[in-house]
């Protein structure tokens, strides 16, 4: 009796044990966009793409995100630095699961050619709220720091 209990909580064990699901997207899945902030003129003096996990990183950029629950969610940003005119803009347009990393399409967009000049300062952003992920995001760094300050971290020696 207790050689078929054993059996029979054995099989029990392996039929109720939970299956792992990995909460990240499928090849070729989009992730949707939750929440997205951008605008023509940003105190950011660089061209930058950076990926966001925590709120002690996003808090470094002198920009408005909302609230954002960093247990589920993460946050991409992307900058064009100072631009001469207002007419330049920066956009992610869709975020996606491509082998095993993110990609963001990024797309700039620039004054008409027959524009008229109007030369005022501006430093176009974008940035997009999405679920969280583990996966790299092609192009985009991770440290703030070292982006906003135009240094590299060094590598291993």
């Amino acid at each position: 009796m207790a050689s078929v209990l054993a059996v029979w909580l054995g099989m029990a064990g392996c039929a109720v044990t939970p299956r792992v699901t990995s909460q990240e997207p499928q090849e070729g899945t989009e992730l949707p966009v939750l929440r997205e902030s951008g605008g023509t003129f940003s105190s950011i003096d660089r061209p930058l793409r950076l990926v966001i996990h925590d709120p002690g990183s996003l808090a470094m950029l002198p920009l408005e995100a909302g609230p954002v629950d960093f247990d589920r969610e993460m946050v991409l940003v992307a900058a064009l630095g100072p631009v001469a005119s207002g007419e330049y803009s920066i956009r992610i347009h869709r975020v996606f699961r491509r082998g095993s990393s993110l990609h963001a399409e990024v797309v700039v967009g620039h004054p008409p050619a027959d524009a008229v000049r109007v030369r005022r300062r501006a430093s176009p952003y974008h940035l997009v709220v999405v679920p969280k992920s583990e996966l790299n995001v092609a192009g985009f760094g991770a440290d703030v720091a070292a982006s906003l300050t135009g240094r590299q971290g060094r590598g291993p020696r």
